[in-house]
Order: structure tokens, then sequence, then C-alpha cells
């Protein structure tokens, strides 16, 4: 993360954020905002999205007080009219998950180091900026940044921003599909099978996931895991009860929060104590 290389071009995009960002994410945050205490459902691009996308795409219309946020390669499998807002984080953010049409009607929730391009398909009045907490000698006005426009923490992945900013939103509850953490079906992600040339370069392992079965991680994902699970305890801690809907992987949030998202759709906050 702090190597030349990445330091340069998280740089260069930082700056030209910069001059573009407007609106702060601590808007979001707010009582009268559309996304405040309301179901969160935040949609990762793990392999099981793919097996799930038919169901995922009746939840805005069969659920319409659900917030559905897309995060990475999720916005192709849902298509930008069955999510509300699509969250990005990091350089390394990839064009395909962001280049559909129609985004006109989607949020974008930016920090100010994705590439500048993933500006252009939202309108300007629905791009929300973050910043990130993090000390770095190239980024000199972070603090600045931070009392601006707002911050999520970062955790290594987005999905533990988002998570952060479901908790920020004093949401109801928190349901997250996609969080595989694992190369389920021998994928990576969503329509993507994971190369040999880059699953011998990763320190892969065989474990035990959420249903029982033999699945194939590796030592990052497992740490991914690791924050997802002690982000949802703090969230439970506080009211907020989050359930994997993910159907595959090795996310165990305990609790007995491993639910069919259907379930995890309809189950009343009562019943999560």
């Amino acid at each position: 993360f702090f190597a030349p290389s990445v330091r340069k071009i998280r740089l260069q995009n930082y700056r030209k954020h910069r001059e573009r960002a407007r609106n702060p994410i601590n808007d979001v945050f707010k009582p009268t905002s559309s996304y405040y205490g309301k179901t969160w459902l935040l949609v990762g691009s793990g392999p099981s999205t793919e097996f799930q996308a038919s169901a995922l795409v009746d939840v805005k219309r069969n659920h319409p007080d659900v917030v559905v946020v897309a995060i990475n390669d999720a916005m192709r499998c849902l298509g930008p009219s069955n999510v509300h807002g699509f969250i990005a984080l990091c350089w390394l953010s990839n064009p395909k998950w962001w280049n559909p049409a129609g985004l006109e009607g989607v949020d974008l929730f930016t920090s100010f180091y994705t590439p500048i391009e993933i500006l252009e398909p939202f309108k300007p009045e629905r791009t929300y900026h973050f910043s990130t907490p993090l000390r770095d000698q190239m980024t000199p006005y972070v603090n600045e940044d931070i009392v601006k426009f707002g911050a999520l923490d970062a955790g290594l992945t987005v999905s533990y921003s988002a998570m952060h900013m479901a908790f920020r939103c004093r949401a109801s509850k928190i349901i997250l599909v996609g969080q595989d953490l694992a190369y389920t079906d021998c994928r990576s992600h969503a329509f993507e099978r994971l190369p040999w040339s880059v699953a011998e370069g990763r320190e892969c392992m065989v474990v035990r996931d959420i249903n029982g079965n033999m699945t194939v991680t590796d030592k990052r994902m497992v740490r991914h895991a690791q924050l997802l699970a002690g982000a949802a305890f703090w969230c439970e801690r506080f009211g907020i009860p989050v359930y994997n809907s993910s159907g595959e992987g090795i996310l165990n949030l305990g609790y007995g929060r491993n639910h069919p998202l259907q379930e995890a759709l309809t189950a009343k906050k009562e019943d999560a104590a």
C-alpha cells in the first residue's frame, strides 16, 4: 500500500479528486437522508453473487425500504436499476465495475484514491466523497478532508468501509451477500475463474466453509473475514443485527447469523436478540 509506485498513483488520484469533490459523505449520515435507519443490503462481488443474481434483482422492487449498495463487480451482476448506491475505495478500482449504462440514477460513494474516471458516468450531485483516517505524508490534507467530507474506515477491504457506512447511517440491520472470501467453485469473483498464474502466487489453503464443505481460500481473505466478523460484532453491540446471506464461503459471523437472503430480509429486530 505504501510502495513508492502505488503512492504515486494514489497521490495523482487524490489531487484530481480533491479538485472535483463537492458532496461530503457526512450528508448521507444525517437523519434526513434516504439511507438513514434502513435495512442495508451490501452486495459484494464474491462468486456466490452470480448464483444469487436472480433473487437480488428483485430486492429493490419487492423491498423498497431496503438500501442496496453494490461493491466492486456486484454492479455488473445486478445492473444499475437494481441498486441505490455504488461504493469504491482504492486505486485498483476497475472500470468494468462501473461502466454499465444507466448510472445517472445511482449514488456514488468514493474515496479520493480511486481512478478519476470513476466520476464520469455518475451525476455530480449524486457523488459523495469520503476520506480515510490514513496518515500519509503524500496526502497532507487528510485531516482537513476528514473534517470537511467525513471518513470511512478502510480495514483493508471496501466491504469493511461499506459496513462502517451502514453503521454510521444507523442501519436497522445489515445483510451481507457475495462475501465468500473464498475461491468458491475455483472462482476469484463472480464471472471470473482463478487463473493458475494468480493462484500460484497466493498462500492458498483448504478449509471448511460455513456449510461444512471443503473450499479454498488464502491468508489475505482469512484476514478480511476476521475484520468483517469483528465489525459485525461491534454493530451487534450497538443494536444493529448483521446477517451473512452469502450462502457460500468462510465468513462465519456467529450469533446464528448465517441465514438465506429471504429469511434475513424478513427477520424482525427483536428476533435477533
